[in-house]
């Protein structure tokens, strides 16, 4: 991982929920690694405002991030 994904994962550590838009903001970015780190960082917080966009990632075309997202979405249903 890269050091801004390391940077993110820290972010949305330190911020919590106050973080969640702009993480989400991080999902278009075109870094896998930053892609990845936030998806992380959104399925750690578990706030209901990540799902929608969690899901379009489903379909994301880099092989390695659907996994990532469906990993996120699930820790996001098991803390509603």
């Amino acid at each position: 991982m890269c050091i801004v994904g390391n940077a993110v994962l820290g972010y949305g550590i330190a911020k919590g929920k106050e973080a969640v838009e702009e993480l989400i903001s991080f999902l278009d970015n075109p870094m896998w690694s930053i892609k990845i780190s936030a998806i992380k960082s959104l399925g750690d917080i578990g706030d209901a405002r990540a799902i929608k966009p969690l899901t379009r990632k489903l379909d994301d075309t880099e092989d390695s991030i659907a996994p990532y997202a469906r990993q996120a979405l699930n820790k996001i249903n098991k803390k509603e």
